[in-house]
C-alpha cells in the first residue's frame, strides 16, 4: 500500500477535488476496437474513524477490487471485453506511472506508453488495452454525524459566514485505453463522486458511464 500511495504523487493531490474529467480520446475510432483486454489496478480505499483522518485501509481496498473485477465480469460492452488475471503485476507501476503523466499533463498528447508497457502488451498478444482504477473513501459509523455536528457549532460561531460540510464518502474511478498498435493512449477519462466506493451499484455506475461515454458518443 505505501509503494501505491508513493506511485501517485500528482493524482493523490486531486483524486477527489477534480470532479470528472472531459473526454480525452485520440483520433482511433472506437468502432476499430474489437476486442478489449482489461487490467485493473488495485485500488486505494482509506477509512476515517476520528476527525477528518484518512487512514490506507487494505481490507477496504481488496474489497473494492474484487467488486470492480465483478462489475466488469458483469459487464455488457461492445467490443469483447476480457479481464486478464494470470500476468506479471510488476507492470503496475509502469501503468500508474502513465495514469500519473495523463493526471499531471492534463492531456493525451504526447504521453506515451514506454518500452516496457508495450513490450508487455506484445508478449501478452494484445492491441487494446484497458486499465482501470479506483481510489476513495469511507467513514467509520458515527464518525460523519460528529463532523457534521462539528460544522454546526462552527457555523454559529462565525455567524453562519463559515459552515463548512464534510464529504460523507467518495469514489474515484479513472478508464484509460491504451492503444498498443499507435503507441498511444486512445481513450481516458476520470469520474469522482460522493459515493460509497464499497458498493457495486456505485462503481458499475461510474465505470458504465465512464465507457459509455466512449463506445457510445
Amino acid at each position: 500500500m505505501r509503494k501505491l500511495l508513493l506511485m501517485f504523487p500528482v493524482l493523490m493531490g486531486c483524486l477527489w477535488g477534480c470532479g470528472t474529467t472531459a473526454r480525452l480520446k485520440s483520433g482511433l475510432s472506437p468502432h476499430a476496437i474489437d476486442s478489449l483486454y482489461a487490467y485493473h489496478l488495485p485500488s486505494l480505499i482509506f477509512t476515517i474513524s476520528k476527525g477528518n483522518k484518512q487512514e490506507s485501509n487494505y481490507f477496504y481496498s481488496d474489497s473494492s477490487l474484487a467488486i470492480r473485477k465483478k462489475v466488469f465480469e458483469d459487464m455488457e460492452l461492445a467490443p469483447a471485453m476480457i479481464t486478464r488475471t494470470d500476468y506479471d503485476k510488476s507492470i503496475h507501476n509502469h501503468f500508474w506511472s502513465l495514469l500519473n503523466e495523463v493526471e499531471r499533463k492534463r492531456k493525451i498528447k504526447g504521453v506515451i506508453p514506454n518500452d516496457s508497457i508495450l513490450n508487455f502488451l506484445e508478449k501478452e498478444n494484445v492491441n487494446y488495452a484497458l486499465i482501470t482504477f479506483n481510489s476513495g473513501f469511507s467513514r467509520e459509523k458515527g464518525n460523519y454525524g460528529g463532523q457534521l455536528a462539528k460544522g454546526a457549532a462552527i457555523g454559529i460561531l462565525t455567524l453562519g459566514m463559515v459552515v463548512p460540510v464534510p464529504m460523507k464518502a467518495n469514489s474515484t474511478s479513472i478508464t484509460c485505453i491504451i492503444d498498443a498498435q499507435n503507441k498511444e493512449i486512445a481513450f481516458y477519462r476520470k469520474k469522482t463522486a460522493e459515493l460509497e466506493p464499497l458498493k457495486y451499484k456505485n462503481l458499475d455506475q461510474q465505470f458504465t458511464s465512464l465507457l459509455n461515454s466512449y463506445f457510445k458518443k
